[in-house]
C-alpha cells in the first residue's frame, strides 16, 4: 500500500502529516488544504477534517495556536521522541555544554525534548566560555 493511500484511509497518518506540515512553518487553512491535496489527498470536507484534526491534535496535547484569519501555528509537539542510547547520551551532553554557557533555556528544551532525567543531566565534563560583553573591545592587529 503506498504512502498516498495511507494517508486517504487513515486518519493517524493524516494527523501526522499536517503535524509534519506545521512543523516545518505557520500555515493559513488554504495553504495547508493546497499542500494536503498535492499530495494527493482527496476528501470532500478537506477543510473541515483539517479543522476537526487540529481540535483533536490539540485535546491530545499538542499546542497549536489558531484564530479566525491567522495560520495555525505549532508551538510545542507533545510527540513522543524515541531515541537510541547513544542518542540521548548525545544530546545529554550537547545540553550540558549549552547549559554551561549559559544557554539554560535551550537546554531545558532539549532535556524535555529528549526525556533526559534529573539523574542522567550531571555532567562530569566543564565548558568554559565567556563571549565578549557588549562594549568590550576586540584585539586589533
Amino acid at each position: 500500500m503506498s504512502s498516498k493511500n495511507d494517508i486517504n484511509s487513515n486518519n493517524f497518518g493524516f494527523a501526522l502529516t499536517i503535524l509534519k506540515l506545521l512543523a516545518e512553518k505557520p500555515l493559513r487553512k488554504t495553504e495547508l488544504e493546497n499542500l494536503l491535496r498535492d499530495r494527493d489527498v482527496s476528501c470532500e470536507d478537506l477543510r473541515q477534517k483539517i479543522t476537526r484534526v487540529i481540535r483533536r491534535l490539540k485535546d491530545c496535547g499538542f499546542e497549536i495556536r489558531s484564530a479566525p484569519n491567522r495560520p495555525y501555528e505549532l508551538i510545542e509537539s507533545s510527540f513522543p521522541v524515541i531515541l537510541a542510547e547513544e542518542q540521548r547520551q548525545a544530546l545529554t551532553m550537547a545540553a550540558h555544554f549549552l547549559a554551561d554557557m549559559g544557554f539554560s533555556a535551550q537546554a531545558s528544551q532539549i532535556y524535555r525534548i529528549g526525556n533526559i532525567s534529573k539523574a542522567s543531566q550531571s555532567s562530569s565534563v566543564t565548558v568554559d566560555f565567556h563571549p565578549p560583553a557588549d562594549g568590550e573591545r576586540k584585539p586589533t592587529r
